[in-house]
């Protein structure tokens, strides 16, 4: 992948449908993540899954931050690198996104604030300078790590499990119902362009259309 006259094949696999949780199963989540505690000798993924809950970043994303891209004074948070894989299979940090619509200023909200907080309060010194490391191998936390964890937390609460990738596609689902436009929704999640966006929500934005049209009612009545 780090050769540029390489390009990675298409997989000829359907894509799985992801569901983003409800309301009553984020409520379940987010407090199970609350009343988590970590055994001895085990990492802690609590906080990388609520700031994908929360700001929609990629979970490579999230395990490539720095103390320099959370910009609390500002707001936002930059995304300018991820998590990857190298030709021997090993992850590094790519200085770069996923795609060059990838990089980004997302910003932060109320609720995520006091959890980058947190993280940026709990880093301990790596080599690597991440606010997320995995002091017990001494090296990248990797997706596969997070979603491990997020499988037995949703075994524990009930939740059906379709990866902690969900929680990205939870984050854009509350947007959408929150009348976030999705030319907006584009920039925060990195989209390469607005179809892309359309296209992998139509189903929540069709749910829409009915509040949408009261919406128009009551405007059209302050005007006729």
């Amino acid at each position: 992948m780090l050769l540029p006259e390489f390009r990675c094949p298409k997989s000829v696999k359907r894509d799985r449908k992801i569901r983003a949780l409800t309301e009553e199963e984020q409520a379940i989540l987010v407090d199970a993540l609350k009343k988590h505690r970590k055994k001895h000798g085990s990492n802690e993924y609590s906080l990388q899954l609520m700031i994908e809950l929360l700001s929609g970043l990629r979970m490579g994303e999230i395990n490539a931050l720095r103390p320099s891209d959370i910009k609390l004074d500002k707001g936002y948070i930059h995304v300018g690198q991820t998590v990857s894989r190298g030709l021997d299979c090993r992850p590094y940090i790519k200085e770069g996104t996923k795609t060059y619509a990838g990089e980004r200023n997302v910003p932060i909200s109320k609720a995520l604030r006091p959890i980058l907080e947190r993280a940026l309060e709990e880093m301990k010194e790596n080599p690597l300078g991440l606010v997320f490391y995995d002091h017990h191998k001494e090296g990248i936390v990797e997706t596969n790590q997070v979603n491990c964890f997020y499988r037995r937390i949703c075994e524990k609460t009930g939740i059906e499990c379709f990866g902690q990738h969900a929680l990205r596609h939870t984050f854009a689902t509350r947007c959408i119902e929150a009348g976030v436009q999705p030319v907006v929704l584009k920039t925060w999640l990195g989209h390469t362009n607005i179809h892309m966006t359309l296209d992998i929500y139509s189903d929540v934005f069709d749910k829409m259309d009915f509040g949408a049209l009261e919406k128009f009612d009551t405007l059209i009545e302050t005007i006729i």
